[in-house]
């Protein structure tokens, strides 16, 4: 339907329709539905930002859902759109990798969380400094 309106799916507004569409289903609870919104703005993505958005939210369900595999899978196209855009020393790089290491933490592999957890640190660190909060959160 929203592709319909907007007469193709470059238009710059069809992704970002069916992310928000997509939260309201994940709001609701219904994850199948929320995951097959951020698949269609993935698809419909016309800049990297907006490809980030909806890979990012497929993680995020996916997570939600307990489907482990599948965000570490995500995060790490994630990770992959966030180095091409921004180049390996970036604030969102460094969050890829801390939201890999939450995956692995939750499968209980410690070794590999810790080091997704270094790679932001070592991020953070060089672009914010050392007594930023979110270098210290992390």
């Amino acid at each position: 339907e929203i592709i319909h309106h907007y007469g193709n799916d470059n238009s710059p507004e069809v992704a970002p329709a069916l992310i928000c569409i997509g939260g309201i289903h994940y709001k609701k609870g219904d994850f199948s539905n929320a995951l097959k919104m951020y698949k269609e703005a993935l698809s419909a993505s016309v800049s990297s930002k907006q490809a980030a958005v909806a890979q990012q939210s497929i993680a995020v369900v996916h997570m939600k859902r307990g489907e482990y595999s599948d965000a570490i899978r995500s995060y790490n196209k994630l990770l992959q759109l966030e180095v091409n855009t921004h180049g390996p020393k970036n604030v969102r790089v460094a969050e890829a990798h801390k939201n890999i290491g939450r995956v692995y933490y939750r499968l209980n592999e410690i070794s590999e969380a810790r080091t997704e957890y270094e790679k932001a640190i070592r991020i953070f660190e060089s672009v914010l400094g050392k007594n930023h909060p979110k270098t210290q959160v992390t």
